[in-house]
């Protein structure tokens, strides 16, 4: 069966509740990531459409913690498979989807006693609110190149290859974990919610900011290219605010260290390329082998040790070998279909 486009038009003709319900389920279904301007649009369109997503994100995650519940389970398959067949079905796809959120998130309540899933001891009796749960989300890629994320609160992320982070937001926190790789936030400013980013044992807080931040195997990097960072550690005594044009460098179990850089003189992979300054080529190789295409292959150290600078384009690695081939004595040799040794040229 074609999926048929979500349109602004048939957003507007929605209720908030019905609108961020098909939003949640097309998030669940991996299809958000081909409208995330619809989604950021629609998102900024009225005050009460936010309000509206994370209830339906809160009611997801209470969805996806009743494991051991056959109706709820059964629901669960429902809203997962359900497609609207056509342009007279779509209101009411909305609505039903939108009723069985609210529906799942009490029937977990009351199925449970009244206590929330992964709460223990809390009761949702006369008298005492239930918990707000965190809505839970992880962002993941592989050999691939970086794609551009809307989060629920209209931050924007761009998230590099072979990375993951995990995004929890509730009314009064956002908080955001790298867990390996890169992301470049684009933050919506929330004075009343500051977002947090952890990485390793670095805890960056913003101040309406736009920054990118890298987890390597030794090191953790942030660099701020608008705003203000206050960033602190267990290495530090008190917290480092970044101005614009810093990186903060935090290697192994050393203090960090700030640096000022040229503006943007690191952060070119969002657009596609990778920038190198005077690097061995292995260790450029390495990182545009994290992006699709033919894998490079550096083996002679003579090759590996040769110096590199210059902007590359990603996910084109045989280019950036045949641009190698006209300033050092070398030659490509293509192994197999996915693999390209350079090699010396005699």
């Amino acid at each position: 069966m074609i999926r048929e486009v979500l349109t602004m038009a048939r957003l507007r003709a929605m209720p908030p509740d019905e609108a961020a319900a098909v939003w949640t389920i097309r998030l669940a279904e991996g299809e958000l990531a081909h409208e995330q301007e619809l989604f950021a649009e629609w998102l900024a369109l009225a005050p009460g459409n936010r309000d509206a997503w994370e209830r339906a994100q809160r009611g997801w995650t209470l969805f996806d913690s009743a494991e051991d519940d056959e109706l709820l389970e059964e629901m669960r398959r429902h809203a997962r498979t359900a497609r609207p067949a056509s342009h007279q079905n779509w209101k009411k796809f909305a609505a039903a989807a939108a009723a069985l959120l609210v529906v799942v998130s009490g029937s977990i309540l009351v199925n449970r006693g009244g206590i929330v899933p992964g709460e223990t001891g809390s009761s949702a009796g006369p008298g005492n609110a239930p918990p707000v749960v965190a809505a839970s989300q992880t962002f993941e890629s592989g050999r691939e190149l970086p794609k551009l994320i809307t989060l629920s609160d209209g931050t924007r992320l761009t998230l590099d290859a072979q990375s993951r982070v995990i995004a929890q937001f509730t009314a009064d926190q956002r908080n955001i974990k790298l867990v390996s790789g890169r992301a470049f936030l684009d933050v919506r400013h929330d004075s009343s919610r500051p977002l947090t980013v952890r990485a390793a044992d670095l805890r960056v807080v913003d101040i309406g900011t736009k920054f990118d931040v890298e987890l390597a195997a030794e090191s953790v990097r942030v660099e701020l290219l608008e705003g203000r960072l206050s960033v602190t550690s267990p290495k530090l005594r008190a917290p480092l605010v970044l101005s614009p044009g810093e990186r903060l460098t935090a290697k192994g179990g050393s203090r960090p260290v700030v640096a000022k850089v040229p503006r943007d003189s690191s952060l070119g992979w969002q657009k596609g390329f990778a920038t190198f300054d005077d690097i061995k080529l292995s260790e450029a190789a390495a990182v545009l082998n994290r992006y699709p295409g033919p894998t490079l292959v550096v083996r002679d150290p003579r090759v590996s040790s040769l110096r590199v600078s210059g902007n590359f384009r990603l996910g084109d690695a045989e280019r950036f070998g045949r641009t190698i081939e006209q300033i050092y004595p070398v030659r490509l040799v293509r192994r197999s279909d996915s693999e390209v040794e350079i090699v010396p040229a005699g």
